[in-house]
C-alpha cells in the first residue's frame, strides 16, 4: 500500500528548487490570473493550479491559498464600498466540514494518487463554472454551495465557482461573491495551517510570487470593462481544462 502523503512530505511545504522555466511559468500564471480576477471578477487559481500542479504538486494547495488571501485583501480593499456580507454565515455552515475533508482527503492520498485528484478536482470546478443553472440562493443551496467550495477550495485553491453558482444571478453578485470567497479562501487556509499542511517553504513560495500577483491586480483597473467576458471565460476554462487533462493523464501513466 502506498504510503500517505503526509510520510512521505514530513516537513509539510512545496520546495524552492524549480527551474528558471518552472518559476517563469508560475509569474506568468500568477500576473495572467490576479489581471483577470481583478477585471473579471475570476480567474486567479482557474489559471495558476493547473499550471502549479504541472510543475510540482506540492505547489498545490498552501502556496496558491496564500497568493489567495493577498489578492482578496486586495479586492476587499478597493471595493470596500460594495462589499456585503450576507450569504457568508450560510456558505461558511458548509465550508467548515468541506475544509476538514479536503484536509483529510490531502493527508491520506497517497502521492502516486495526489495528481489523479488534482486533475479530476480541476476538471470539475473547471465544468461547474462554466454551468449556468439558474439556482436560487436558498439557504441549503449556500450552505451546499459552501461545502463543495471548502473542499474544492482546500484541495486545489479554486473555491468560487460553486459559489458563483449559486449567486451568480443575484443583483449584487460580485461584491457578495467576492465577500464569500474573501472569508472562504482565509478559512480554507486556517485550517491547513491548523492541520499542519502549511510549511515555510510555501510561504516563501508565496512570498516569491506577491510581486507578479500585485502587479496584475493593479493592471487589471486597465480592463475593467475592456474584456470580453465570455469569450476570455471560454479560454480560461478550455486552458483549466486542458492542464486538469494532462495532471490526470500523468498520474494515471
Amino acid at each position: 500500500m502506498a504510503a500517505p502523503l503526509g510520510a512521505i512530505h514530513p516537513a509539510a511545504g512545496a520546495s524552492l528548487a524549480l527551474t528558471t522555466a518552472e518559476w517563469v511559468a508560475l509569474v506568468v500564471a500568477v500576473f495572467a490570473g490576479s489581471t483577470l480576477q481583478g477585471s473579471l471578477g475570476f480567474g486567479l487559481n482557474l489559471v495558476v493550479a493547473p499550471v502549479a500542479g504541472l510543475v510540482d504538486p506540492d505547489l498545490v494547495p498552501a502556496p496558491l491559498l496564500i497568493l489567495g488571501v493577498v489578492h482578496v485583501a486586495a479586492l476587499a480593499y478597493r471595493e470596500r464600498r460594495d462589499l456585503t456580507f450576507a450569504p457568508v454565515g450560510w456558505t461558511m455552515i458548509g465550508r467548515v466540514p468541506g475544509i476538514v475533508l479536503a484536509v483529510w482527503l490531502l493527508t491520506s492520498v497517497s502521492a502516486e494518487a495526489i495528481e489523479i485528484l488534482f486533475g479530476a478536482m480541476l476538471l470539475g470546478v473547471t465544468a461547474l463554472s462554466l454551468v449556468r443553472s439558474g439556482l436560487q440562493a436558498t439557504r441549503p443551496n449556500l450552505i451546499a454551495a459552501g461545502a463543495a467550495a471548502g473542499i474544492t477550495g482546500t484541495t486545489v485553491a479554486v473555491g468560487g465557482p460553486p459559489v458563483a453558482l449559486v449567486l451568480a444571478d443575484r443583483p449584487n453578485a460580485r461584491a457578495e461573491i467576492a465577500s464569500v470567497v474573501i472569508v472562504g479562501t482565509t478559512a480554507s487556509l486556517v485550517g491547513l495551517v491548523g492541520f499542519g499542511e502549511v510549511g515555510m517553504p510555501d510561504v516563501r513560495i508565496a512570498a516569491a510570487l506577491v510581486a507578479p500577483l500585485l502587479l496584475g491586480f493593479a493592471c487589471s483597473r486597465v480592463f475593467v470593462g475592456r474584456l470580453d467576458r465570455d469569450r476570455t471565460r471560454v479560454a480560461v476554462h478550455a486552458v483549466a481544462g486542458v492542464a486538469a487533462v494532462a495532471l490526470l493523464v500523468r498520474g494515471l501513466a
